[in-house]
């Protein structure tokens, strides 16, 4: 939360003390999507408490108290969600498409690091018998106990360095195959497009909107997961082949142009100790107009829940100059 909170901040300062936004929030200017989630709805709420806190007495409904209520939109509970979680959507052909990445990595990883995996299985290691790559997952999750400073805690195998694999420790390893396991999700066209279609969809219709005059708000902004920033990553081509960290934020700015155009620029804030990265994009070259945009990234979006489907069943038969406008998404 404090991530969050803290990119909450990041946003004030760069946008409303630039006077980008106003300084007191306003529906008609903001607009804020989440899954529905609790993870991503309680991420909305902490980022939006650094983003506009109550600052004037005027907007206090309680004296000392500088937080404020401000609306976060949810998908309907239990309905497809095409914006913030497309992800959980069931898709037979994405669903192939990573077990032929999940097999082929399985077989390379529990060659490589065999003797790691012997050396973890078993009731007086990890309660795992004959573990394997299928397990990183699970094993991840350590990562969580390490980063809450619960290290004496840890049995020796998590701390132990490994000398046949270049002085690395367990958790080096696991986090590589977990990292392995989280690209392959996502890392071809067919796959990102998948799973980040319809969000880049959407990104590509808000842009044009603004290019044609359409866009009354001057920011949106979607808290989402994840997976869904990682398939929108590969979707635009600029994947940086890392998982996502806590609070990693996407950023799309619009600008205006002296010949009444508009091109977009993108930014990558995956660290709260540095600037965004500006990306770029392979397809789109600088400088990147909306109307290529639009153009060129038409063969990876997703319209509708209807096109979704038909296009994961596919193949499947018989197996189960000042800124305009701000699009952001984030995940926790």
């Amino acid at each position: 939360m404090r991530q969050l909170h803290e990119l909450g901040e990041f946003f004030r300062a760069k946008y409303v003390a630039s006077n980008f936004l106003p300084a007191n929030f306003s529906t008609k200017t903001v607009y804020l999507q989440s899954s529905d989630s609790d993870r991503a709805l309680t991420s909305a709420q902490a980022f939006l408490y650094g983003f506009y806190p109550a600052r004037n007495a005027e907007w206090r409904w309680e004296a000392d108290l500088d937080w404020q209520p401000i609306p976060v939109h949810a998908a309907t509970p239990g309905e497809p969600d095409l914006t913030c979680k497309a992800t959980s959507i069931k898709c037979p052909k994405h669903a192939l498409l990573a077990q032929d990445s999940e097999n082929r990595a399985k077989t390379f990883y529990d060659q490589k690091y065999a003797d790691f995996f012997r050396e973890i299985s078993g009731q007086n290691r990890t309660g795992l018998d004959n573990c394997s790559y299928s397990d990183i997952n699970g094993l991840y999750d350590i990562q969580r106990e390490l980063i809450h400073g619960l290290l004496g805690r840890q049995p020796d195998w998590v701390h132990k360095k490994w000398a046949e694999f270049g002085g690395r420790t367990s958790m080096d390893l696991i986090f590589e195959m977990r990292t392995r396991k989280m690209l392959d999700l996502f890392n071809s066209d067919e796959k990102s497009r998948l799973m980040g279609g319809s969000i880049l969809n959407i990104w590509l219709e808000n842009a044009r909107n603004v290019a044609e005059g359409k866009m009354d708000r001057k920011m949106m902004l979607y808290s989402s997961h994840d997976g869904v920033l990682l398939a929108l990553l590969n979707a635009l081509g600029a994947s940086n082949n890392q998982m996502v960290p806590y609070a990693a934020t996407l950023i799309m700015e619009i600008y205006s142009t002296p010949k009444n155009g508009h091109v977009a620029q993108f930014y990558y804030r995956n660290s709260s100790d540095l600037a965004p990265v500006q990306i770029f994009l392979p397809k789109c070259p600088e400088p990147c107009e909306i109307s290529q945009l639009y153009s060129n990234f038409q063969n990876m979006t997703v319209k509708n829940l209807q096109e979704l489907q038909e296009l994961c069943s596919s193949g499947t038969r018989g197996i189960l100059s000042i800124f305009l406008w701000i699009f952001v998404i984030f995940w926790k």
